[in-house]
């Protein structure tokens, strides 16, 4: 391979870069179909791949490679020569080359996002080639169960920009790995659930243009500590080794590649810097998707950081009625820009020159020179979704703030100062200028944030709660003088769908918006002129990885689960049947009693896949091994891809195992959900140990999915195989941190493996989780109570006394409290002392509390006593006195030390207790109080116990006594 020359690396670098941007202008001098492809006229390619066969015809080298690869996608294995001479000849510094195949596989993936995503969509057939493409897709037993279109582009744009790779990186288009990862995400979309291997494969194309440090997170992490969480008196836990992480297979692969991961933007420059936040924000959405959540928070800071926009939620005072008289605080985001100390002074222009929507051919990405002479627009002849007005006689469907146009210096300093979960900042970072509208990234950026703030809490009202003023400053981005993007408006539409739907008055509101969302991605925009059409297409097309809009059929899907929450059962099926939702639809047989039909439809889809097989004159028996033939027939193809999951389906209907174990074998052991159900098959009969193997065979195909490592834990606790069962929970908490049902049960089997410390973290993690339960507090306190471990010791007793008030006050572990104080306080370890004070005054409270709600409990205020008498001023002397005398009383009102001989001894150490206490205060009534208690006690037992040990220790604290008061001293 000839080595590139720094001019030819210069021009492929702007000729990536614009094509990133929809700059049709520079691309103009690079390709002639170049600026098609930017400005969303896809068909350019398409059109003529349509009839193309290649024998008489003679295409452009770049539709040539299409039309091959499109051809190709249906057989086992893909071939283009056009494309191998393409990459050859552009290894030896052919540009043209390059940019054929190079755009060859852009318009693929452009045009396959196009007809699945927001469209609009063309009105062309869709090729036969697509079924066929839809059983080379499946991956790690997951099959494309979406009713998607085209699925030969996407296979076609994946065999170009995916398994060349590391030649388009050779020959010097080093943003090819973005590309890569977005064709990576769109193939995941397919899928019915996440694949290990697309994720894998999608992190490393992320590592070549972003860097090791995301590879780094993907292939080198390792569990850890959580930060929050109170750290165990004196304990010198290894906290790496608090969870058992499961090895996985094969060796750290980052060892041999890190010369592969160059930072290919430079932050320094202007345009590299926008499109480096926007392939953040792409980063971070796809680390959610793969339970990565604190890594997506990483990528997000990075990609804020980039624009020089900080977010904030913060209160104002507003209304959500219209007859609302008296405000209330509301939770509203507000927007700033960070100033750094290189920072120059950006004019607002140009700050804004990037990521702006503007009508007719100008696209997302523009340069500065293009906007100078013109000022902003505040409309669009671009088409964007409807917002609904709600339509209620009371509720506005918004926060109406008060005095909103007006700015609160005050606010905002507060604001600057304050600390927030999804921003860390510098000191050398400054918050400067509010902002109160967004470019089109900006406003990708505050759905991350929204997107982000539940991919790290659990599904929650005040989750949601915490996510709509992301959503809300979203919505008003058509409102904005730098435009908005249709996708982004969509995908925060959908958001508030979610926030809404459980709201009585707002439901309305909810079913008109999916509705018209409906209409917006089905719209083929004929009313449009075609520039116009290409316009939007490119348009849509650039925030669909920025944004995490799923795709057409999701939309719609979502509208038939409003249909259902309202009643309207018949409306949901309608939709499922026509996405071949076959489990949803079964799902709304069952709830109105009719699974008969439900049966009836999915034999009748299996008969019409086998007819077709077998009018292409096919044998049944022959098609599995069909399968391996390059010849096989489409029939073949799809009846293969299909017919496994209809199985698995079947046997949800009928409860019939026979049906998962067909689907298993005739998938070749691939396909991982017929272990699955069987697993769940042999759950509900109780066979642990052959669900057990079901499951671990399920997993080793796919192991991305929390539930079934879940069940497989449970599994392995009835078997008694702890370490087991201990894996199975550690990667559930991996990719589910917020179960709080996988922390308990991890907590349970790391105390059976003896791990008792690392097991009290993991409760005290499940009680994060499930706060308002006392059961899983309670397990915390006793195995806290048993490895005195006073900081969670009190945490779960101020938690139990938060939940159940009086009944969850428990006196024996304060007890435990004040014996490892007393034992720190005479340490002659630094660390044991340096907690005295700490724990010290977290007990106060705690006694405090327990004490106002349980007032006859003799244990807790003997406890209380104990810890006055280490403090040495006069004023805890005299409490612990007070504490003392409580006590004696609780126990005189308890009345047992009459007649048991435990209890009266129990009611001597009481009285010799407060003996001592009052003789320590020197003070004549307090010594005069202790002195008429014991009398008393020794008179009503002197007749029964005048030989008891505790008898005679009550009438040597009567002497004491009595020598004090006579004593001049005091």
């Amino acid at each position: 391979m000839a080595p590139i020359s720094n001019r030819n690396k210069d021009l492929i670098a702007t000729f990536e870069r614009a094509l990133l941007r929809g700059d049709s202008n520079t691309l103009s001098s690079f390709h002639p179909d170049a600026p098609a492809v930017a400005a969303g006229n896809f068909n350019v390619f398409l059109s003529q791949c349509a009839d193309l066969d290649g024998k008489h015809l003679q295409p452009a080298p770049a539709v040539s490679i299409t039309a091959e690869c499109i051809q190709s996608a249906a057989q086992l294995t893909m071939h283009s020569r056009t494309l191998a001479n393409a990459l050859t000849d552009a290894a030896h510094g052919h540009l043209q080359s390059l940019y054929n195949a190079y755009l060859a596989g852009v318009a693929l993936l452009q045009a396959f996002v196009r007809e699945n995503w927001a469209g609009p969509i063309s009105l062309h057939s869709v090729s036969p080639h697509a079924e066929a493409a839809a059983f080379f897709l499946s991956v790690d037993g997951e099959d494309v169960s979406r009713p998607a279109k085209c699925l030969h582009w996407l296979r076609a744009a994946r065999f170009i920009l995916v398994e060349h790779v590391q030649q388009f990186v050779s020959s010097g288009a080093s943003l090819v790995p973005w590309w890569a990862c977005r064709v990576l995400l769109a193939h995941q979309s397919m899928l019915s659930n996440p694949t290990p291997t697309i994720q894998d494969a999608l992190f490393y194309m992320y590592a070549r243009f972003l860097g090791a440090h995301v590879a780094e997170s993907r292939y080198r992490s390792a569990p850890h500590a959580d930060s929050n969480q109170v750290p165990a008196d004196g304990d010198d836990t290894d906290e790496s080794d608090l969870l058992p992480f499961p090895v996985l297979e094969g060796t750290d692969t980052i060892a041999d590649e890190e010369e592969d991961f160059v930072e290919v933007l430079q932050e320094r420059e202007q345009d590299d810097r926008q499109l480096l936040a926007l392939a953040y924000v792409e980063l971070a959405l796809a680390q959610k998707m793969f339970y990565e959540s604190e890594q997506a928070l990483s990528s997000l800071r990075k990609a804020s950081r980039l624009d020089r926009i900080a977010f904030r939620v913060t209160g104002k005072m507003g209304v959500r009625t219209k007859h609302q008289t008296k405000p209330t605080a509301q939770l509203v985001a507000r927007a700033f820009e960070i100033q750094l100390p290189d920072d120059s002074e950006m004019p607002e222009m140009q700050r804004a020159a990037f990521f702006v929507k503007l009508p007719c051919n100008v696209h997302p990405f523009r340069e500065q020179e293009t906007l100078s002479a013109r000022e902003w627009p505040t409309d669009s002849s671009l088409p964007l979704p409807k917002n609904i007005p709600v339509n209620d006689e009371d509720a506005l469907g918004f926060v109406k703030l008060i005095n909103n146009s007006q700015t609160d210096e005050s606010t905002v300093e507060g604001v600057q100062d304050s600390e927030d979960d999804t921003e860390e900042w510098s000191d050398l970072e400054t918050l400067g200028t509010e902002l109160f509208e967004l470019t089109p990234l900006q406003q990708a950026l505050a759905l991350c944030n929204a997107s982000v703030i539940r991919a790290r809490n659990a599904s929650h009202a005040l989750t949601k709660e915490e996510m709509a003023p992301f959503v809300d400053f979203v919505l008003k981005g058509p409102k904005s003088r730098y435009g908005t993007s249709s996708v982004l408006q969509l995908r925060a539409l959908m958001l508030r769908v979610t926030f809404e739907r459980e709201r009585g008055r707002l439901l309305e509101r909810c079913m008109t918006q999916m509705e018209e969302v409906g209409r917006f991605v089905d719209d083929h925009l004929e009313t449009l002129d075609i520039d116009l059409k290409y316009s939007a297409a490119a348009e849509r097309n650039m925030f669909v990885f920025g944004s995490s809009l799923p795709p057409r059929w999701e939309l719609k899907k979502e509208l038939a689960i409003s249909f259902g929450k309202i009643g309207l059962v018949k409306s949901a099926m309608e939709i499922f049947e026509e996405l071949e939702y076959w489990d949803e639809l079964v799902d709304c047989h069952r709830l109105i009693g009719n699974l008969g039909a439900a049966e009836h439809m999915v034999r009748k889809e299996l008969e019409r896949l086998d007819q077709a097989v077998l009018d292409e004159g096919v044998s049944q028996d022959d098609t599995y091994d069909l399968l391996k033939d390059t010849d096989s027939t489409r029939a073949v193809q799809k009846r293969a891809a299909r017919r496994p999951r209809l199985l698995c389906v079947l046997g949800d209907v009928t409860r019939d195992p026979e049906y998962y174990e067909t689907a298993w074998n005739e998938s070749g052991h691939r396909y991982a959900r017929a272990k699955r159900s069987l697993g769940r098959t042999c759950v509900e009969s109780q066979k642990w140990e052959a669900a057990m193997g079901h499951f671990r065979m399920a997993l080793d195909i796919n192991s991305l999915f929390p539930d079934t490592w879940f069940t497989y834990g449970c599994a392995a606790m009835q078997v008694g195989d702890m370490q087991v069962a201990a894996n199975a929970f550690t990667r559930v908490i991996q990719q589910t941190p917020d179960n709080g049902e996988a922390w308990n049960n991890l907590g349970r089997a790391l105390h059976e493996l003896g791990k008792k410390k690392e097991a009290l973290t993991a409760l005290v993690e499940a009680g994060k989780s499930r706060r308002e339960s006392w059961r899983v507090w309670n397990n915390v306190l006793l195995l806290a109570t048993e490895l005195r471990s006073c900081n969670y010791m009190l945490q779960a007793m101020d938690r139990l006394i938060d939940i159940r008030g009086k009944d969850g006050v428990c006196a024996p572990p304060l007890g435990v409290v004040v014996a490892e104080v007393i034992r720190m306080s005479s340490s002659s370890d630094a660390e044991d002392k340096a907690l005295v004070g700490p724990v010290s005054r977290r007990l106060l409270k705690v006694l405090a509390r327990s004490t106002s709600l349980v007032s006859s409990n003799p244990s807790i205020w003997a406890a209380y006593a104990e810890l006055h008498e280490l403090l040495p001023s006069r004023e805890d002397k005299q409490r612990a006195f007070e504490c003392r005398l409580k006590q004696v009383r609780s126990l005189i009102a308890n009345g047992q030390w009459k007649t048991e001989v435990p209890a009266l001894r129990h009611m001597a150490l009481a009285c010799d207790a407060l003996a001592k206490d009052a003789l320590g205060t020197r003070n004549a009534l307090n010594i005069r109080a202790a002195s008429i208690q014991t009398k008393s006690i020794i008179e009503q037992t002197k007749q029964d116990y005048q030989e008891n040990d505790g008898f005679q220790r009550l009438l040597q604290v009567q002497d004491a006594l009595q020598n004090a008061s006579e004593s001049d001293d005091l």
